[in-house]
């Protein structure tokens, strides 16, 4: 049980699949976190130290991109306000992402104390 508590948490050994088999329909990938860079610097930080390893230390394009030329369809694109003052621009930011790739429905954050 201690093992569990210990940080950072192991990585998985497995491989990621280079694409998803044809014959499959339409692949949606419900649960994607898109964050400008700056952000995504500081939750590897954080993760780093506190959480497990990141496998893919990826920009929010390279994230979509890799998606994309693995065969999925879709992408459900989050993020989060984690202090205030950052809503409006992780919404601008996942607007901008959503406009330049139209398989990305993005998701609006809000901060719940502004």
């Amino acid at each position: 049980m201690t093992a569990l508590l210990q940080t950072p948490l192991p990585a998985l050994n497995g491989r990621a699949a280079n694409h998803f088999p044809e014959h499959l329909p339409a692949v949606v990938d419900a649960h994607v976190h898109l964050f400008p860079d700056p952000f995504f610097k500081s939750i590897w930080q954080w993760f780093d130290k506190y959480g497990w390893p990141i496998r893919y230390r990826l920009k929010s394009a390279e994230i979509v991109e890799f998606l994309l030329s693995r065969g999925i369809s879709r992408i459900v694109g989050l993020h989060y306000a984690h202090r205030p003052g950052v809503a409006r621009e992780l919404n601008c930011y996942m607007s901008a992402l959503c406009c330049r790739y139209p398989q990305l429905t993005g998701m609006a954050t809000e901060y719940s104390d502004e």
